[in-house]
């Protein structure tokens, strides 16, 4: 993060349920779909999105569909986007975020797999 701030690239960071929330305040106002997904897909350097998946099940079909539209766009741009997802294996993402997104934020990126045990666990069980 801090090379490519130093590379003095635009960076914008979301959570999952920052990003839906301002999706549905949209709704009924007068900002656009088209202005409110550009926030996202065309004008930061790197976007850093944190969780878009619910705590469990999948993204509605409205979400994959916003979110498709965001990743589509900063790939077909070559927008650098760094995700992180609470899945246990690609088959996992796949599934819940779809395949064509992940295919898209895989490509020539460098994917960590982070699979240790909870920190907040261990944390909530020492404070007992």
């Amino acid at each position: 993060l801090m090379h490519v701030a130093v590379k003095d690239f635009t960076i914008k960071w979301t959570s999952g349920a920052k990003l839906w929330a301002r999706c549905r305040d949209a709704i009924g106002s007068e900002t656009t779909e088209e202005r409110l997904l550009s926030e996202y897909s065309r004008k930061p350097g790197v976007l850093v999105l944190s969780d878009p998946l619910p705590v469990t099940g999948s993204l509605t079909r409205y979400q994959a569909d916003t979110l498709y539209a965001i990743v589509d766009e900063r790939y077909n741009r070559r927008g650098a986007t760094w995700c992180s997802l609470n899945a246990a294996n690609k088959a996992e993402a796949d599934a819940r975020i779809g395949a064509a997104i992940i295919d898209r934020l895989r490509d020539g990126a460098l994917s960590l797999v982070c699979n240790w045990e909870s920190y907040r666990k261990s944390c909530s069980a020492s404070s007992s």
